[in-house]
């Protein structure tokens, strides 16, 4: 019986450990809690670490958020050099529109979107 739960110990300090703080290390990159990630990777071991690696990377998100709203200020240049093609922009969404699946996805995955 001691055998046994030594090897749980040794399995516990070799596995469980070390996924608990890759979740967290792999979660920060990401943007995410590392310290939820952690107790999320001790408990759950590989699975966590899987879910981690799944998750969506919020600061490259905000990155290209940025450049989009950088972007819309471009169209005062191109008012003033007619000459130059504009790149192509998404149209306007209107805020009274019903919300497609993937929006509502969106919003729940990244809840601090401005809409």
């Amino acid at each position: 019986m001691a055998e046994f739960l030594g090897a749980l110990l040794v399995l516990f300090f070799l596995v469980w450990i070390p996924c608990g703080l890759f979740a967290a290390a792999i979660a920060g990159d990401k943007g995410h809690s590392t310290i939820a990630w952690f107790f999320g990777g001790l408990f759950f071991g590989p699975i966590a670490l899987i879910a981690a690696a799944g998750l969506g990377d919020r600061r490259l998100r905000r990155s290209i958020r940025r450049l989009v709203e950088q972007q819309d200020g471009t169209e005062e240049a191109i008012a003033a050099n007619p000459g130059a093609t504009p790149a192509p922009t998404l149209a306007p969404r209107d805020p009274n529109a019903a919300k497609s699946f993937m929006d509502k996805l969106d919003d729940a995955m990244d809840p601090d979107r401005n809409s």
